[in-house]
């Protein structure tokens, strides 16, 4: 299935049909039109937290930056990819370029 493009001004938030809870410093996803569940590292947890209500991407990329003391420019290509896989694995929505 073909997804839409990530970009800076893509807007994310978690899906309506799945439930999380927080294990240590990670978080565990179940997908409840599948059944399956997903672990989160505590970086892709903080994200995750970050979208229970919608927000850019660049918005994540920014609060990532501050957090973790990163580059700006891989952190965004971590970023694209994680929401890559989160819209693979049906646990996000996402607009493109609209808010």
């Amino acid at each position: 299935m073909s997804f839409p493009e990530v970009t800076p001004e893509s807007t994310v938030i978690a899906s309506s049909e799945q439930v999380a809870c927080d294990v240590g410093d990670e978080t565990v996803v179940l997908n409840l039109k599948d059944g399956i569940y997903y672990g989160l590292n505590s970086v892709a947890a903080s994200v995750w937290r970050s979208i229970q209500q919608e927000r850019k991407v660049a918005e994540i990329r920014d609060m990532l930056v501050q957090e973790y003391e990163v580059d700006p420019e891989a952190c965004m290509d971590d970023l694209f990819a994680l929401i890559s896989q989160l819209m693979e694995w049906r646990l996000v929505e996402m607009k493109n370029g609209k808010k």
